[in-house]
C-alpha cells in the first residue's frame, strides 16, 4: 500500500537534490514515500536531458522515488484563474508551469516543496501551503 502523499516536489527542488540542505529535507520524504511529482514537473525535468539514455534513466528513477499526482483540465482552469487574480494585483506573474503545479497540489490537498519564489506569490493568493526545500537554493 502506498503512503499518503503530503508534498508535491517541484523540479526547482529536485534539480538541487545534490545540495545537502535540500537533500536533508527531500530524502526523508522520498524514503517515506510521501513525495510526488506530476506531468508538468516531469516534463520540466526531462526537458533538460540531451541523451536518450538519460531520459530513460531519469524517468525510471523518478517513477521509483516519487508517487504520481494526475493533472486534469480543471488544474489548467485553476491556473488561469490564479494567473488572472495575480494580474489584477499588478505583481510579476510566476511562470505558467508553477501555476499548474500549484493547482495540482491544491486539488490534491498537498504542499508544494520548491526552490522558486514564484510559489510564494501564488500561495499568497490561494492560501495553500508552499514550502521552500531550502532557503537560498
Amino acid at each position: 500500500m502506498l503512503a499518503k502523499v503530503r508534498h508535491l516536489i517541484d523540479s526547482s527542488a529536485i534539480t538541487k537534490l545534490a545540495h545537502p540542505t535540500v537533500a536533508d529535507v527531500l530524502i526523508p520524504l522520498i524514503d517515506a514515500g510521501t513525495a510526488a511529482t506530476c506531468g508538468v514537473i516531469d516534463l520540466s525535468l526531462l526537458a533538460n536531458m540531451h541523451e536518450p539514455a538519460d531520459l530513460s534513466l531519469v524517468a525510471t528513477i523518478r517513477a521509483a522515488a516519487f508517487q504520481w499526482l494526475p493533472t486534469e483540465d480543471q488544474d489548467f482552469r485553476r491556473a488561469l484563474a490564479v494567473q488572472a487574480l495575480l494580474a489584477e494585483t499588478g505583481k510579476q506573474l510566476p511562470p505558467w508551469p508553477e501555476l499548474v503545479v500549484a493547482a495540482v497540489a491544491e486539488r490534491h490537498g498537498v504542499a508544494v516543496l520548491h526552490c522558486s519564489s514564484g510559489y510564494d506569490v501564488i500561495g499568497k493568493v490561494t492560501g495553500q501551503e508552499m514550502r521552500w526545500a531550502a532557503e537560498g537554493h
